[in-house]
């Protein structure tokens, strides 16, 4: 796991090192390990790293035996062990025990196909210095992040926000169509950024920049949704294998693995599998509760199924008062803004295996996508609609009643229907297309971005087994799944999984890492909803003045409307930040 990032000049000037060097240390969260660097006479190349695999002897760039190509790369490619050997059988000279040594390898073999046979999670850039190209790279399912930007100068590119900002070349100006998405969605999905200069890689996309020729082109080379019939058979013993071989593959590590634990199913299953692949007696399991709200509460179930399943057990105490200190950085550690109140949960359970000398963590996102875990979701294929799938949730309501209302002259509220779009009669299409949605804009700009942040800003390695794309591909062509929407959620998966996990886990409600949100909105905007007014939102005239400071004067009367509060707080300090340069410490001595 670590950091990337370069630049390819077109005017054959050569990169400015203190430039590459000050985003060098903007992602030294993602990689405190040790760092390497390639420049050459137009491009440079950086990476920070966090050693997982081959610890002493993987440190990058990585090149071919003729130092033709190379290669800087952010994740885990889970199959190397086998692309080794085989690369090896066709007389390659590894020249280290690097999981991302193999891509380069594969590159020079087979050129963009190569990139097909690796298995994992991963953002690359591959520099051929034969064709004069630079190829990015990032995984299926978008696990790994990749923000690139188009200049009059060329192309830069890195794994976070907070670094390609360093680049001086870089256009800020807003996007307005991506903050009213922003306002819909409590996020911005992806290709989009809050800035119109910056684009995010695709999942299953490649970028390749020929510096001769100037030409850009963004290509796919995976398609989640495979060709062919649906297939109609009992789909157990396909979801058994696929999940079993992915838990077995994010095993592969140099350092101790943990598991984030939250007592569910999806956590449960992935103990459950591993339990006897693993020296259980030294394997930390890990969970957050908080104190006084029994109801969200989920502790004493994951701490029964450490015990059962004879696993260290680590927990710790969200207090209120540590998030809302904590908040401003919180939202800068983020990198986009992302206004899920989950986050601080999330935060703590890193920040909790990071303390106990955890590397790696597993996790369980993308069970719910894969599985029909989302009530509202399923109630929308139940009664049939097809059109706007997102518009029955509580935060879309809210952007249309309220937020919608209180925008400035810079947004134009006529873009909010862009994304859960779907059109069919047949309804394993329709679930087709709702599954697609859910997983290519929820999953990817919400759930997967904000672990991947939270979980490096931590220094800590998250690994997904359902989001392997095997599993995913064996869900996606399964008739049974697919038209499972109007069954319990996750039907089929815990057929697969129910002679080893217990019933009462089988059984329990979704809860997760679900905190106290009222108490934590009425918190948050108390203490920095002062900022609001001559801030900037209002200086951008995203939120109009009039609006704000009405909000200021009667939000604790407008309940229904903290959300959408928060939502406006969140990209206030996200906005002071990445464009004014203020830190997360200015903005709490600010807000007291």
């Amino acid at each position: 796991m670590c950091g990337i990032a370069g630049i390819i000049n077109f005017n054959k000037t050569q990169p400015d090192r203190l430039e590459m060097e000050a985003v060098s240390r903007s992602l030294r969260h993602r990689g405190p390990d040790g760092s390497g660097e390639l420049f050459t006479r137009q491009a440079a190349m950086i990476m920070r790293r966090l050693s997982i695999i081959d610890v002493a002897g993987g440190n990058q760039p990585l090149f071919n035996e003729n130092k033709t190509i190379a290669v800087v790369g952010n994740g885990e490619i889970y199959n190397y062990p086998e692309l080794q050997k085989y690369l090896r059988q066709r007389g390659h000279k590894l020249a280290t025990g690097s999981d991302i040594e193999t891509a380069v390898h594969l590159y020079e073999d087979y050129g963009y196909q190569g990139f097909r046979k690796m298995r994992g999670m991963f953002a690359l850039a591959v520099l051929d210095t034969r064709k004069n190209e630079v190829v990015l790279i990032r995984d299926r399912m978008g696990e790994k992040p990749l923000y690139y930007t188009e200049t009059n100068e060329g192309v830069a590119f890195a794994s976070e926000m907070k670094a390609i900002i360093k680049f001086r070349h870089l256009n800020k100006d807003l996007n307005p169509a991506a903050i009213n998405n922003y306002f819909h969605y409590y996020y911005v999905p992806e290709p989009e950024t809050i800035f119109s200069g910056v684009n995010k890689l695709g999942k299953g996309e490649m970028l390749i920049i020929n510096s001769g020729s100037r030409k850009i082109t963004r290509q796919k080379y995976w398609d989640p949704d495979p060709a062919g019939a649906i297939d109609w058979s009992d789909p157990v013993s396909g979801i058994r294998t696929n999940f079993e071989k992915a838990c077995e593959l994010c095993l592969r590590s140099d350092v101790p693995v943990g598991l984030a634990l939250s007592g569910g199913i999806d956590s449960g299953s992935i103990l459950a599998m591993i339990a006897s692949k693993y020296k259980t007696n030294t394997f930390k399991t890990f969970s957050v509760g908080y104190p006084g709200y029994p109801p969200s509460d989920e502790r004493t179930q994951a701490g029964d199924l450490a015990r059962r399943f004879k696993v260290q057990f680590y927990e710790a105490e969200v207090e209120n008062r540590n998030v809302v200190d904590n908040f401003p950085q919180l939202v800068w550690d983020g990198d986009d803004p992302i206004a899920d109140i989950a986050g601080s949960s999330i935060n703590e359970v890193y920040k909790l295996a990071h303390e106990h000398g955890i590397k790696v963590l597993l996790g369980g996102l993308g069970g719910d996508e894969l599985f029909w875990g989302y009530d509202w979701i399923r109630q929308a294929m139940v009664r049939g609609e097809n059109a706007n799938f997102y518009s029955r949730t509580p935060g879309y309501r809210t952007a249309e009643m309220f937020i919608s209302k209180c925008y400035g002259k810079l947004i134009k509220p006529n873009e909010g229907d862009k994304y859960f779009m779907a059109e069919s009669t047949d309804k394993v299409t329709l679930a087709r297309q709702a599954m697609k949605q859910v997983r290519d804009v929820w999953l990817v700009s919400n759930c997967i971005d904000l672990n991947d942040r939270l979980s490096m800003a931590n220094s800590v390695e998250l690994r997904s087994p359902f989001l392997d794309y095997r599993l995913v591909e064996t869900v996606l062509k399964s008739g049974p799944i697919l038209s499972s929407y109007n069954q319990e959620p996750k039907y089929w998966f815990k057929k697969a999984v129910k002679d080893i996990l217990p019933d009462q886990v089988l059984t329990r409600p979704k809860k997760g890492f679900t905190p106290p949100v009222s108490v934590w909105l009425r918190l948050i905007i108390a203490r920095y909803g002062k900022l609001l007014p001559g801030g900037w939102l209002e200086e951008n005239d995203i939120i109009h003045r009039s609006a704000i400071r009405m909000i200021n004067h009667t939000w604790p009367t407008m309940p229904f409307f903290w959300y959408g509060i928060y939502q406006m707080i969140l990209l206030e300090l996200w906005g002071r930040m990445y464009t004014r340069g203020e830190t997360p410490k200015q903005i709490c001595q600010l807000s007291h």
